[in-house]
């Protein structure tokens, strides 16, 4: 039937000459006269399956729910909504999208748009026209009507979206730019995109709302794995989920493959350990055989295979160091570019998240990633490359060492070996005592990572030599026990591959002083060590080792109580320390002399040699031996004498002074015990227990056996 009305015909009144179209009158568009209408197709849902087994993130949940307009009095009812969620690669950015947008689709009657940007992956990054083009046809314009240009596309997509509420989601966008012609005009909808990049351009210009989603947390993680596995969690050994946990860095990607390897291939979360173990092997574990992109490793790749030649080389190197965090001036020092550079270069991986910030002008990778980059180092960089930059980094950490002892320890206490550090190293200046303790809390887990990292490298003995001598006394003061002792013993098995029986003498002294600084105070082995050394020194005709050996094996007998043996064996050490690292030996030999003989009632001889202490330690500049050891011993010999009161007031004094300048913990609290001794004496018996109370907290952090012996001190009080 031919429609008779004029509002269904193209009608054009009045006098006219020619084909005439009245626009206000078309009710359909015929495209070269074929039968092709425009017509109004079904509200477009495009969401994606999601994950039945979605777990955690309720803090984030919340987050994007609450970027919906509450009511018409909203703000926001007024603006367009776009909300970038941004994290590294594998982290969840998808699976949370999309576990929102299911949530919330309801609000949006008028559909629900969304495509894969593939800013990152394999392949070229979609670009804006072809989504363009897609959502265009899902609001029901057929192809042939979708005009050219991207600005004649995103014209038409705005105008179709005006006055409408839909919700669209821009997964795994790379750039501001790929996502802006993507974005509404008017407002009703929302906007939620996913990057691993940071988009700061689109929170600049658009007042983007920007969530940054970490990795799980290690409840999230257990939950997770509960989910997908909970047989395999139930059956594990104490600890074995954590461990699990960690190995796959807190990553939800790399926790859904580690699950369905256990799952599939009927493993045991031990089995899976022992697997992922192998650093080298870890990334082909965490892989699925029949899927190249289920796999942590191509998932990294999308995201380096971004980077420009220079910042890729940057993050490379980055993975050859073995610390948990590193800051800006090790990073130049191990790529050997300037600081400037540097700190540019950080910051776009930190931008892409491929490292993360971990305090001012600090980054991190997590495990995987750390992984990855040592990967790919390995591939890409020749052992050269690789050697060249590990020998600066230790060059890095032992120059910065080095000038942070030269202020805790001035400057008696140095290295006997001379190493010479390249000028162009970037230099962070420490310039007191406060300086080098924060500085040491920051880089603690990193020097030790360090000296693990080239104990073994023959090459870099002597580098490896200085950096301990520089960080053993900030290593005790932190009672970082076993990271010193492995370092000692393995430095020492390298000296004596390499046939360096000097620098293996020298480690054999500091290896024997340690093993009696330890805890469980190991006296047998120290003792075995010791007398190791004295001989090779006496082989090798090295007095000053001799000396030092010596003043070891007296150590232990002091710690023993056997006062006359140590008085023994400090009486051959004398002569043979003297002039010793500018007299500061001969020093600490006349203390230890003075700590044996007031143990014995011995009070001429104690006061005697504790005089010499001080006048040999103040000529040798030992400023920590004059603030801590020196008191110390004037405090014994008062008061094996009964000058109780003196005792007090030396030990106020220094524990005054100590406390300023952040001393020796251990100073702090054998002063601390030796005072409440005397405040016992004196019948202040509250002040005595509060001084074994601060005592107590400084043994007990150091696992020390006097915190016993003092304990029952107090319950005999």
């Amino acid at each position: 039937m031919e429609p008779t009305s004029d509002l269904t015909r193209n009608v054009a009144r009045g006098h006219n000459v020619g084909s005439v179209v009245q626009a206000g009158a078309i009710q359909q568009v015929s495209v070269t006269g074929a039968n092709r209408w425009w017509s109004v197709p079904v509200v477009p849902r495009q969401l994606p399956p999601i994950m039945p087994d979605f777990t955690g993130r309720q803090e984030q949940l919340a987050f994007l729910t609450a970027q919906l307009p509450v009511d018409d009095q909203d703000d926001r009812v007024g603006a367009v909504v776009i909300t970038a969620v941004n994290g590294t690669c594998g982290v969840g950015k998808t699976m949370l999208a999309l576990h929102w947008a299911r949530q919330v689709e309801r609000q949006f009657p008028d559909g629900t748009l969304f495509v894969n940007l593939r800013g990152y992956g394999p392949g070229d990054p979609l670009s804006a026209g072809k989504a363009l083009e897609g959502f265009l046809q899902a609001l029901g314009v057929p192809g042939e009507m979708i005009p050219a240009g991207i600005e004649s596309q995103a014209g038409l997509y705005r105008s179709l979206l005006a006055g409408k509420r839909v919700l669209i989601v821009l997964d795994n966008a790379n750039t501001p730019g790929q996502v802006r012609p993507l974005l509404p005009g008017h407002p009703g909808c929302l906007v939620l995109v996913t990057s691993r990049a940071s988009l700061t351009g689109l929170v600049v210009n658009t007042s983007a709302r920007r969530m940054t989603l970490d990795l799980m947390s290690p409840d999230e993680a257990t939950s997770m794995l509960q989910n997908l596995i909970g047989p395999a969690i139930d059956a594990a050994g104490a600890g074995e989920v954590d461990e699990l946990i960690r190995l796959c860095a807190r990553l939800p990607l790399a926790l859904r493959i580690a699950a369905a390897r256990i799952a599939e291939a009927s493993l045991t979360i031990a089995d899976l350990i022992t697997e992922l173990a192998d650093e080298q092997a870890r990334l082909d574990t965490l892989s699925v055989s029949d899927d190249e992109e289920a796999t942590v490793r191509a998932v990294f790749d999308g995201s380096y295979r971004m980077l420009d030649v220079v910042t890729s080389r940057l993050f490379r190197l980055l993975g050859l160091a073995p610390g948990p965090d590193i800051t800006t001036y090790a990073a130049a020092a191990l790529t050997g570019l300037d600081l400037p550079t540097t700190r540019r270069l950080l910051e776009k991986l930190a931008t892409a998240h491929l490292i993360e910030s971990a305090g001012r002008y600090r980054y991190r990778l997590h495990d995987l990633l750390h992984s990855y980059a040592a990967e790919q180092a390995n591939l890409e960089n020749t052992q050269a490359e690789r050697e060249q930059a590990e020998r600066r980094l230790l060059e890095w950490y032992t120059q910065q060492v080095t000038a942070a002892k030269r202020i805790t320890h001035p400057p008696s206490s140095t290295a006997p070996f001379h190493e010479p550090i390249p000028n162009d190293l970037p230099v962070l200046a420490l310039s007191s005592i406060e300086d080098v303790m924060a500085w040491w809390d920051d880089e603690a887990a990193n020097v030790s990572a360090v000296l693990r990292q080239v104990c073994t490298n023959a090459a870099l003995l002597n580098l490896t030599v200085v950096l301990i001598y520089g960080a053993i006394g900030i290593f005790t003061r932190r009672g970082r026990w076993t990271d010193l002792f492995d370092v000692l013993e393995s430095t020492v098995a390298t000296a004596q591959r390499s046939g360096e029986e000097l620098i293996e003498a020298h480690l054999l002294c500091q290896l024997a002083e340690f093993l009696c600084d330890m805890p469980d105070r190991n006296a047998d082995r120290a003792i075995e060590v010791a007398k190791q050394c004295l001989t090779l020194a006496e082989r090798l005709g090295q007095p000053s080792i001799m000396s030092w050996a010596l003043n070891t094996l007296a150590l232990i007998s002091l710690n023993q109580r056997r006062y006359t043996d140590a008085i023994g064996y400090l009486h051959r050490a004398r002569p043979l320390s003297a002039g010793y690292q500018n007299g500061r030996m001969e020093g600490v030999v006349e203390g230890n002399l003075s700590e044996a003989h007031a143990h014995l009632g011995h009070h001429e001889q104690a006061l005697r040699h504790a005089e010499q202490e001080r006048v040999l330690r103040r000529r040798a500049g030992d400023a920590e031996g004059l603030e801590s050891a020196s008191p110390y011993h004037f405090a014994l010999a008062y008061q094996s004498c009964g000058r109780h009161a003196e005792v007090v007031k030396i030990c106020d004094e220094t524990l005054a002074q100590l406390n300023k300048r952040r001393g020796h913990p251990r100073g702090v609290g054998r002063l601390l015990d030796v005072m409440a001794d005397s405040l016992v004496e004196l019948g202040d018996r509250r002040r005595a227990a509060a001084c074994w109370e601060k005592a107590l907290e400084i043994y007990d952090m150091f696992d020390l056996p006097r915190s016993a012996e003092i304990r029952a001190h107090m319950r005999a009080e």
